[in-house]
């Protein structure tokens, strides 16, 4: 994989988009694997990290479960393409379009990390292991995104499943549309 670097356009980013990320590490693979499914083990355009577009102090972060639970980053650490993770795509819902809507899922992101939201690798578990049940107290990256935007009032299908992946979010989940322009890659 050659290496290149995605540029943002920070100005056409909004708070509450959703942050989809590839991954080259084992685990990356394994959630494609079963995710995605065999034929897609392989494919970096597979998403196999969420999060979600969150403003601090004028500048937008990324609010993601990661395994110390609920933290901060910034976009660029997820900048390198073909690193541990890079970002695909940026997506928006329209549910977000509403400025009431945002502070609100805002004001309850800010009180999850002040609450220091947990991480569930039982969750992720899940998937691989299917008798393996995650924790109900706790979330993962796809879990949390789909739990933070389902509060504000994002619709799913009737069928979406009880263990939302980041393949789900990416793939499945209607209403949830590419911003176009947000972001390119270029040669490093």
């Amino acid at each position: 994989m050659k290496k290149r670097k995605v540029r943002f356009s920070y100005e056409k980013l909004r708070s509450m988009d959703m942050v989809c990320c590839a991954g080259r590490s084992p685990f990356a693979l394994v959630t494609r694997l079963v995710t995605a499914g065999w034929k897609h083990k392989l494919n970096h355009e597979i998403s196999v990290h969420t999060g979600i577009i969150f403003p601090v102090e004028g500048q937008f972060l990324v609010a993601e479960m990661q395994a110390k639970g609920l933290q901060l980053n910034s976009l660029e650490r997820y900048s390198k393409v073909g690193g541990r993770r890079w970002v695909i795509s940026i997506r928006r819902n329209v549910a977000f379009d509403s400025v009431v809507t945002r502070c609100d899922v805002q004001r309850q992101i800010a009180l999850d990390l002040r609450h220091q939201l947990e991480y569930d690798p039982k969750g992720l578990l899940e998937f691989v292991f299917e008798r393996v049940e995650d924790d109900k107290e706790r979330l993962y990256c796809s879990e949390y995104v789909y739990q933070i935007s389902k509060s504000a009032g994002v619709k799913y299908p009737a069928g979406f499943r009880k263990s939302v992946s980041p393949y789900d979010l990416q793939v499945c989940a209607s209403g949830w549309n590419n911003v176009h322009g947000c972001m390119r890659v270029v040669p490093s």
